[in-house]
């Protein structure tokens, strides 16, 4: 008897990294990373309705007022849609940026990936010349 199998299709993941403190020299460096699958929709548009109600808007953080950003800290450590896809690390004195930013990533991804699946990783201000680096 012969048993055939269907192929598994595979877990489509989205990664967005974003991170802060190379502006310390080293002292602290932190990783935001979000990391979405099938609610990938749902998350850009609480995003965005966090982003109006804070004040954020769709200014660069380093030009929001200090108390709007923190407000949106606040907002979307407190969304309960961002309990299972937003991951953090922080690093103190090391300025290996790139290496801690691609650690930080692959681990927050694989909280997330069920096998097989293919991810597509967005990091914002990522130099052109680390693009061939991150992909090894």
């Amino acid at each position: 008897m012969r048993v055939t199998t269907m192929p598994q299709s595979k877990q489509k993941l989205y990664c967005y990294v974003d991170e802060s403190g190379q502006d310390t020299e080293g002292r602290l460096f932190l990783v935001s990373i979000v990391v979405a699958s099938d609610e990938r929709e749902e998350l850009i548009r609480e995003v965005e309705k966090i982003e109006q109600a804070s004040g954020k808007s769709l200014k660069k953080w380093h030009r929001a007022e200090f108390n709007k950003r923190v407000e949106y800290i606040k907002a979307i450590l407190s969304s309960p849609l961002f309990t299972r896809n937003l991951f953090f690390a922080h690093y103190t004195e090391s300025k290996a940026y790139l290496d801690l930013t691609i650690y930080a990533t692959a681990r927050a991804i694989l909280q997330r990936a069920q096998e097989p699946y293919k991810t597509t990783v967005v990091v914002d201000g990522l130099s052109r010349a680390d693009v061939p680096r991150s992909r090894q």
